[in-house]
């Protein structure tokens, strides 16, 4: 069996661990590990794929690889890094949502779920978390200590700004220690994995089977990126989240935001998002940063849309942001006619309203701020409607491409 450890540690996907020797050896032989998602959401995002692309290795290894649905902990809402309460979601939403998450895992194909000698398995913590209240009290509750709980940095900081946190979010972490429990028992799971904002809860459930079992268990974590302005790696510029959903992020959305890597993290992210040798990527940062930059969206793209929808979308990239007047073809489109063309049409309700943007509110604040240019000139009229003289001949059309922030863009049609 390969040194998954090592293979890791080089790629920059482990934060830290429980115990480094520890850890080393329980991935030098085979073992059963897991990570939980709780599906608050129809589609996995950019911060979820960090972890897919370790378990990939980790599988790829020959460890068994369990992914949880967090079935039950998604209607208890996870406080970690929350600063108020999050909306509740009725358990109809859950499943729906946490059906199609499993469809979109399959689809992705980083998890083998049909192999015939490892597959991936896919659990659901409803399954065994829907308890009676005296079952959840003797087998969990007693053993968690509120003294403990309570140095939580995310309880430490919502009570000390006297802000509501519910019973139910206090309780979250012992919840997800019960699951590592179980898992441990029944499936014979000896290292949880998640990102490093997830450690203290981690934690807890180690703690919880040396309580119970008396017998070790252990910890993994991943980074949690952040790009050159200190937020959470996953949102474009305009402030929208990079889904994995084709239907949320549209194949050339997605190539765009890989493609506006900042030059410092291009080393970082080819590590962690492609499968590319680490020799090939040392060859490639060594050259021309833009040219990386593209072999970086081209293979991000591949891995989550396919190869002919990476290609698709790195032609649409180069042709609309190419001096000649060639159309991209998978990016959000507008239809104008005359008569609108003729009565006025503001930018900032094209862009709202096609949803390149959240609102028009956030199309204005871009003008305002130099992030908007038609064409290649820079839009500074919130006020500014289309002209005649904007669209060009281009593809047997007559046409206009707007860009907002970092790589989005609209094109609009007159008809």
């Amino acid at each position: 069996m390969s040194n998954v450890f090592q293979l890791l540690r080089e790629r920059g996907y482990i934060a830290q661990t429980s115990d480094d020797t520890a850890v080393e050896a329980l991935l030098s032989g085979q073992t059963t590990l897991y990570e939980g998602f709780d599906p608050t959401g129809r589609s996995l995002h950019i911060g979820h794929l960090l972890s897919l692309m370790a378990m990939h290795h980790l599988q790829r290894a020959g460890h068994r690889v369990l992914f949880l649905l967090g079935g039950f902990t998604a209607i208890v809402g996870d406080p970690t890094g929350k600063s108020e309460t999050r909306q509740f979601i009725t358990p109809e939403e859950v499943r729906a949502n946490g059906e199609a998450m499993r469809q979109q895992v399959q689809r992705l194909g980083l998890l083998d779920f049909e192999g015939s000698t490892n597959p991936a398995v896919m659990l659901n913590n409803y399954d065994w978390l829907d308890m009676k209240l005296s079952d959840y009290m003797l087998s969990a509750a007693r053993y968690f200590s509120v003294n403990r709980l309570l140095t939580h940095e995310t309880y430490q900081e919502r009570l000390n700004r006297q802000e509501h946190l519910s019973l139910m979010e206090f309780l979250y972490s012992t919840l997800q220690g019960y699951d590592y429990l179980y898992l441990y028992q029944h499936q014979g799971c000896r290292l949880q994995i998640g990102g490093n904002d997830q450690w203290r809860n981690i934690l807890d459930g180690v703690e919880l089977i040396q309580y119970v079992l008396g017998e070790q268990a252990y910890a993994m974590t991943f980074p949690l990126l952040l790009d050159p302005s200190g937020q959470k790696m996953g949102k474009t510029s305009t402030g929208m989240r990079v889904w994995l959903d084709p239907e949320r992020t549209s194949p050339f959305e997605y190539y765009q935001y890989w493609v506006n890597t900042p030059d410092q993290d291009l080393d970082r992210n080819l590590r962690l998002f492609t499968f590319l040798p680490l020799e090939e990527i040392a060859a490639i940062t060594a050259g021309h940063p833009r040219e990386a930059q593209h072999r970086l969206a081209y293979e991000a793209t591949k891995i989550v849309h396919g190869a002919e929808a990476a290609e698709r979308a790195q032609a649409d990239a180069r042709s609309a942001f190419a001096a000649q007047a060639a159309l991209p073809a998978d990016v959000p489109t507008v239809h104008l006619s005359s008569a609108e063309l003729a009565e006025g049409v503001r930018l900032v309700n094209a862009l709202g309203d096609s949803g390149l943007v959240k609102s028009r509110g956030e199309a204005r604040r871009l003008i305002q701020q130099g992030g908007v240019r038609l064409w290649d000139e820079r839009v500074t009229d919130v006020d500014r409607t289309f002209s005649p003289d904007d669209f060009r001949e281009a593809d047997g059309v007559r046409a206009a491409l707007l860009r907002a922030g970092k790589g989005k863009v609209l094109k609009v049609l007159l008809s």
